[in-house]
Parts: structure tokens; sequence; C-alpha cells
């Protein structure tokens, strides 16, 4: 019974994780993006 219990909640974390990979991913996309965008204007100011 705690097995198959066991398992379901692992499966449910399983199902959880790549929607948190696929977020995570897009906000170090975005932090990257902005960093970038914010460097090349203070570089071409000086």
């Amino acid at each position: 019974m705690w097995n198959l219990l066991h398992e379901t909640d692992s499966a449910v974390a399983t199902a959880r994780r790549p929607r948190w990979l696929c977020a995570g991913a897009l906000v170090l996309a975005g932090g990257f993006f902005l960093l970038g965008f914010l460097f090349v204007k203070v570089g071409k100011r000086n």
C-alpha cells in the first residue's frame, strides 16, 4: 500500500519537474537578455 502511494507521488513529482525546468529556463534566458541589453546600452553610451 505504501509502495503504491510512493510511486504515485513520484509520478506526480516527475510530471511537475519539466514545467519548473521550462519556467527556470525562461527566467534565466530573460535575465541574460536584460543583462546583455543593459551592458550594450552602457557600452554604447561611453
